[in-house]
């Protein structure tokens, strides 16, 4: 019987010499990807038609001392985005796929203005508008570069950003309202009549935000919600739209939801087992066994 516990107890000790375990290691997450949706509105001049026959002062715009006005030209986005983190995730970098829809439009303070119809050489003729409007969809490529301001894994994280996009139009929607409805047929006459848009336009942002979520390695749900504002976006094109000059930075916010791109993962990593039981990481009762039978023999990891 003691022959057969001494070689029992000499196969466990080789066991143990040549088993070994895994630890666990939690490694951060690089990727995410998120939806974003948010809005960018700018002031311009009026982009007055020759046809129209009204004053400035009767058109829908509100003059500064500088003789610009606030004519609106707002862009909606709504898209996703993959953002990659590098750096100890103090920075991110992120490229997407959005639509943006850029509306404005043309209203007189009264209830209508007059368009002036082409001449016959002996009669002009003027039709009474109420107002135009004007609708642009777009698909753009937004890039973005995010630095974290702290290193700390906090609940809310702030950052600031700097990005572009650049962007396409895929359509283009011109509506002419008139004061009687019977004018209705004149309407793809005055449309030809406006001035050409661009159909490219791209803009430079620097942006503040706020991330609130935590970088957590247990879940495998952990989403960030992304709050920022967009302060001073400058467009570099021209034309964009048929009523308004643009020729003021815009500002606006974003909202955006992140989650991982894939599951939180774990590194294993091969460690002698007797470590393993001294750290206190074994479970199974025949290694806690193992461990506490080197401990008698006086074996050393």
């Amino acid at each position: 019987m003691k022959k057969r516990q001494l070689i029992t107890a000499l196969w466990l000790l080789y066991s143990v010499t040549a088993l070994q375990a895994q630890e666990i290691l939690k490694t951060p997450l690089r990727m995410r990807i998120g939806l974003t949706t948010g809005f960018t509105s700018f002031r311009g001049t009026i982009n007055k038609p020759q046809q129209v026959r009204e004053y400035n002062s009767d058109l829908n715009y509100y003059a500064w001392d500088n003789g610009t006005s606030g004519q609106p030209l707002d862009f909606y986005h709504l898209g996703i985005q993959i953002e990659y983190f590098v750096l100890d995730n103090r920075f991110g970098l992120s490229a997407g796929l959005h639509f943006a829809q850029m509306q404005t439009d043309f209203t007189p303070t009264n209830s209508y203005f007059y368009w002036q119809m082409p001449s016959d050489g002996l009669t002009t003729h003027y039709i009474r508008v109420r107002n135009m409007d004007q609708k642009k969809q777009y698909i753009g490529i937004p890039l973005e570069v995010k630095w974290f301001m702290s290193k700390k894994n906090m609940s809310a994280m702030p950052y600031l950003k700097v990005g572009c996009t650049l962007n396409y139009c895929l359509n283009t929607n011109t509506s002419v309202h008139f004061q009687d409805a019977a004018m209705e047929k004149y309407s793809d006459e005055i449309k030809s009549r406006l001035p050409e848009t661009s159909s490219f336009f791209a803009s430079f942002y620097p942006a503040f935000g706020v991330r609130f979520g935590k970088e957590n390695y247990d879940s495998r749900w952990n989403p960030w919600f992304n709050l920022e504002m967009r302060l001073g976006e400058i467009v570099l094109s021209e034309n964009l739209s048929s009523f308004t000059k643009y020729n003021i930075t815009g500002f606006g916010a974003q909202i955006a939801l992140q989650i991982p791109s894939v599951f939180p993962h774990r590194k294993s990593v091969n460690i002698p087992i007797c470590c393993c039981c001294t750290s206190g990481r074994l479970t199974s009762k025949t290694l806690r066994a193992v461990c506490r039978w080197n401990t008698v023999m006086k074996t050393n990891c």
